[in-house]
């Protein structure tokens, strides 16, 4: 006979409907598992809390830490969207790829065009791949930079050989074997890699791993059609960019001794006339203009100056009362480019990175100095007040006179 006291509470009620229901679920997964349609347990919300799990994360999520919030939903969506890309591109270690039609069409965007894009470049990073012979692989690292569009950091190598290597490719660069030769060589400078994929390192890495300690001056724009020329073009252009790094906002560039040039880019003089008249860049001649002529001034100046003094007849009164002559010997030339400089950007960052690297011992032993560390002491001016206050009393410094800008540059001297 049946009491009360049998009769179940309601707790004891609920709880065995939820067991129910979770038993019901379970077998509803083992169904699912052998081929059949799971029972409709969850609502709407729950399925899609666990389709996204990012949808579920509670507002309060890292204990009120907004960053903390933030850092996880996006590392939920990103997880969300690697989901969704096709096997070949999400897959490490998958060595064949999808024909460049479908990958196109798939990613929604149009076919890459190399021809009309430009590479940010920083001069010093430049003037190191001269330096130290890295210009060959430096310019498959700009390159690669660029066809990583979704700046993950990483390209197939079979993505590289069809862009790179292809015969009927418009930017092909070079064939496979030495594809694999560029590779070898910039191992451990500009990436690392295994057989199927290459890493590329940042500008700070690739930039410590050359000696660079500093980067100066602004970024350059280089077109990326003149690194797909041949080799001697894309040398020239990254000893043009050495010498758009120099120019100045405020003024025409410094005068600079072509010996001075060989020591920071390797480039030898006769080398450096090859690159300018390929690049596009111009030499502006500059002369210093002396005291008047006199036979002890002379003798000095010829002493001093070597076989560069000459004898300046001022026919029109530029220096002084027409008809004068001076003691004028040739100064350096200075250089214009073609090529723009941008803003400086993450440039603070990067030497941040630099000076990290750098106590990290990154450079070795064999550290090497910069453009701005083998100039330190300024000889040329923009007026004859910056050059007084420089004036010690020990070299002579010399400043520039306004001209008309036909003709070579006249350079007063202050200490002669």
């Amino acid at each position: 006979m049946r009491t009360a006291s049998d009769t179940p509470s309601a707790a004891l009620e609920a709880a065995n409907t939820l067991l129910l229901q979770r038993r019901a679920a379970l077998r509803g997964r083992v169904d699912e598992a052998a081929g059949a349609a799971p029972p409709f347990l969850l609502d709407d919300a729950q399925v899609e809390n666990r389709v996204n799990p990012a949808a579920a994360l509670p507002a309060h999520l890292g204990w009120g830490s907004t960053a903390v919030t933030r850092s996880l939903r996006r590392a939920a969506g990103r997880q969300q969207r690697a989901g969704s890309l096709p096997a070949a591109e999400n897959s490490p270690s998958c060595a064949t790829a999808a024909p460049p039609t479908e990958r196109s069409s798939a990613a929604g965007t149009a076919p890459l065009d190399l021809s009309r894009a430009t590479v940010r470049l920083y001069p010093d990073l430049g003037t190191a791949m001269l330096r130290e012979g890295a210009a060959a692989a430096g310019r498959l690292w700009l390159l690669c930079r660029l066809l990583d569009r979704a700046g993950q950091g990483a390209l197939r190598i079979d993505l590289l050989n069809e862009q790179l290597t292809g015969k009927a490719s418009p930017h092909f660069l070079c064939g496979r074997r030495r594809l694999r030769t560029l590779l070898q060589q910039g191992e451990g400078i500009f990436w690392t890699r295994n057989r199927a994929r290459v890493w590329l390192y940042g500008t700070a890495r690739a930039a410590a791993a050359l000696g660079v300690r500093r980067l100066h001056g602004r970024p350059v724009a280089i077109p990326a059609a003149r690194l797909l020329a041949d080799a001697r073009t894309s040398r020239a252009f990254l000893y043009a960019a050495f010498h758009a790094g120099r120019e100045r906002e405020d003024g025409p560039p410094r005068p600079i001794a072509r010996e001075t040039i060989a020591t920071l880019t390797g480039v030898p003089p006769a080398r450096q006339r090859e690159y300018e008249q390929i690049a596009g860049v111009r030499p502006q001649r500059n002369i210093a203009v002396g005291p008047r002529r006199n036979p002890e001034a002379l003798e000095t100046a010829c002493w001093e100056q070597g076989g560069g003094v000459f004898i300046l007849s001022d026919e029109k009164g530029k220096q002084g009362p027409p008809g004068r002559a001076y003691i004028a010997w040739q100064l350096p030339n200075s250089y214009e480019t073609t090529l723009q400089s941008g803003p400086k950007g993450q440039q603070k960052r990067l030497n941040k990175q630099l000076a990290d690297l750098s106590m990290q011992g990154m450079t070795g032993n064999g550290e090497r100095t910069t453009q701005a560390g083998q100039q330190a002491r300024r000889w040329y001016f923009d007026n004859g007040a910056a050059a007084a206050r420089a004036f010690d009393g020990t070299e002579s410094l010399y400043w520039r006179r306004p001209g008309d800008g036909r003709g070579p540059a006249c350079w007063q001297v202050l200490g002669s």
